[in-house]
């Protein structure tokens, strides 16, 4: 079982600097409520509104919105879960998620990579998946592995299936794995239940997890629908990743953006619950600022990043549930 480091606690297990006050936290939470509760969130699909208007929240079919009153979003939130475990295929892999404890992974889905003979960039195929995933399970500073590339050597339209594949073969340690549609989930649940021995084995002792994105602003799409809602339903554990962007994907203003990042990781753990009351659930993203005079994106290496990240992970804290950030 491996318990890393808790930010903040003591000299001895981590340091942690907290920049944002109670009532900060309290601002941002309260006007993510008004968003959620007044604005809503786009819903690409019909199964996900319905079960959206069954728990309370007022919907629009025509537009394709939900608006989530604060009631539904509370009970949410006390119904996720604040810590569990997720398990590689030996013990020493485990990973207990929650009290501020700290785990990495690589990023992932990348098309290209720099080959290592040549040092030139081109697409991935599936021996480098191979490469990658074995690197990634023998790195101690690893904890975990996010799919790290998706191979081009193989049928469009399967690439997820292959990804998975090749990485959970050649991984001890847990993985986030990225699935695009409700078959994607339902096979590679099934590939990993053959390796646990049973779909119950997995569910009590999940060696993987989805995760799924919104798009900023606000918008929840089909595909990510179905991941989140199969996830939830066949009881495996769950992320969200938001990507806002300061001033493209989202308002220009750091606590602006914050909050369409936070309405977006709310509505997709209330949607989550809704499915499996106490569905495990991570809260993510990989927040970032546009650069409106050059039309590009940084979602790493400006200070914009890191305070809106460390934003989402006070945010987790304060609602007690693991959260996932990316990109910094």
């Amino acid at each position: 079982m491996k318990r890393n480091l808790s930010a903040g606690l003591n000299d001895i297990t981590g340091a942690r600097l907290d920049l944002f006050s109670e009532d900060s936290l309290d601002q941002l939470h309260r006007a993510t409520l008004e968003v959620l509760s007044e604005v809503g969130m786009e819903i690409g699909s019909k199964e996900a509104l319905e079960c959206y208007e069954k728990g309370g929240c007022a919907v629009d079919y025509d537009k394709k919105t939900v608006r989530i009153p604060q009631y539904v979003v509370e009970e949410a939130i006390q119904s996720c879960p604040s810590s569990f475990t997720l398990y590689g295929k030996s013990e020493e892999f485990n990973m207990e998620l929650g009290g501020g404890r700290v785990y990495h992974s690589p990023f992932g889905c990348a098309p290209q990579i720099e080959d290592i003979e040549t040092g030139e960039a081109r697409m991935a195929v599936k021996k480098d998946i191979i490469d990658t995933a074995t690197l990634v399970d023998r790195l101690p500073e690893y904890d975990f592995c996010f799919s790290t590339l998706t191979a081009s050597d193989v049928k469009r339209g399967f690439t997820n299936i292959h990804s998975f594949e090749m990485h959970y073969t050649h991984l001890r340690k847990p993985m986030m794995a990225s699935s695009s549609r409700k078959w994607n989930v339902e096979y590679d649940i099934e590939m990993a239940s053959v390796e646990r021995g049973s779909l119950k084995a997995l569910q009590e002792k999940p060696t993987i997890f989805f995760g799924e994105c919104t798009i900023s602003p606000l918008f929840l799409p089909e595909e990510a629908c179905e991941v989140l809602m199969t996830a939830a339903e066949y009881d495996i554990p769950v992320a969200n990743m938001t990507m806002s962007m300061a001033g493209g994907m989202a308002p220009v203003t750091l606590a602006g953006s914050a909050i369409i990042a936070n309405a977006e990781n709310l509505a997709t753990l209330v949607l989550s619950q809704l499915v499996r009351k106490g569905a495990r659930f991570i809260c993510g993203g990989s927040p970032g600022i546009s650069d409106m005079r050059h039309g590009s994106s940084a979602l790493v290496g400006c200070p914009e990043a890191g305070i809106l990240s460390a934003t989402m992970a006070a945010l987790g804290r304060k609602y007690g549930i693991p959260t996932l950030i990316g990109g910094t």
